[in-house]
Parts: structure tokens; C-alpha cells; sequence
């Protein structure tokens, strides 16, 4: 199964980038398709997720954003994990 994953981020984001780099770490573990989306190239998102990015949204359900780490990353693959298989 192929984990869908959007990461809401925009230009000098160290949050980001710390989220990119645990990112490329689970991949492998979780078959991880991650999508990048610069909100600064949209209105629309910048006022949406301007002020709590890194967002990174689960496309089969869950999100987190603001400051969070590899914890609460694996908590919501685990979560996704379990919603498969039950």
C-alpha cells in the first residue's frame, strides 16, 4: 500500500524541512508518496495554511501541522495502518 501524503510548506521553512528529512526516513518503512505544495504560489493556500505550516496532510484521512515531529508522524501512519487492516 502506497501511504499518500501532501506537505503544505513554502520557501525558508526550517519546520519543513525537518519534516521532509523524517519523511524521507519512514519512506521506506511506509511506502511513502509525498507531494510538496509552496503555498506561497497560491492566495488562496497561503491564507489557508499561511500561519500553521508545515502542514502535512494524510490523503486517507488524519493531518498535522505547526510544530510536530516523528512521533506524532508515526502515530498517523500507525493510525492508517490499523484503519487497512480493520
Amino acid at each position: 500500500m502506497v501511504t499518500r501524503v501532501v506537505l503544505y510548506t513554502r520557501p525558508d521553512c526550517h519546520l519543513c524541512q525537518e519534516v521532509k528529512a523524517i519523511l524521507a526516513e519512514l519512506k521506506p518503512e511506509y511506502n511513502i508518496a509525498l507531494q510538496e505544495i509552496d503555498i506561497s504560489q497560491e492566495a488562496e493556500l497561503e491564507n489557508k495554511y499561511g500561519n500553521i505550516i508545515p502542514v502535512l496532510d494524510f490523503q486517507e484521512g488524519g493531518m498535522l501541522y505547526g510544530a510536530f515531529g516523528e512521533d506524532e508522524i508515526r502515530g498517523e501512519l500507525k493510525k492508517l495502518e490499523g484503519a487497512l487492516d480493520g
